[in-house]
């Protein structure tokens, strides 16, 4: 019976049967991350992700998750550092910094 969970994980197998045809430059690695902002309605979220998009800080989108409007953070380039993550999440909540 296939999982329930939705994550993709690739392992050094997945990477070793396609050898002969590619090379890969790093590991296979996907980090996705749900959370939902404390007090945030779903227009909340939508024009956050917006300022965020439009000022070049991040691309991180609304989604739906058991019914309820979450953030969805996909980490998907290789060089994002944990700076790089704090910027976004200081902007969740800019009066506490």
């Amino acid at each position: 019976m296939p999982s329930k969970n939705p994550s993709v994980n690739l392992d050094r197998r997945d990477v070793d049967r396609c050898q002969s045809l590619v090379r890969t430059n790093l590991t296979p690695n996907l980090s996705i991350v749900i959370f939902k902002r404390k007090g945030w309605t779903e227009e909340d979220y939508a024009r956050w992700s917006q300022e965020l998009l439009e000022a070049g800080e991040g691309f991180v989108m609304p989604t739906k998750y058991q019914g309820e409007t979450v953030l969805r953070f996909c980490i998907v380039n290789p060089t994002t550092t944990e700076d790089d993550i704090t910027l976004v999440l200081d902007t969740l909540a800019p009066e506490v910094q």
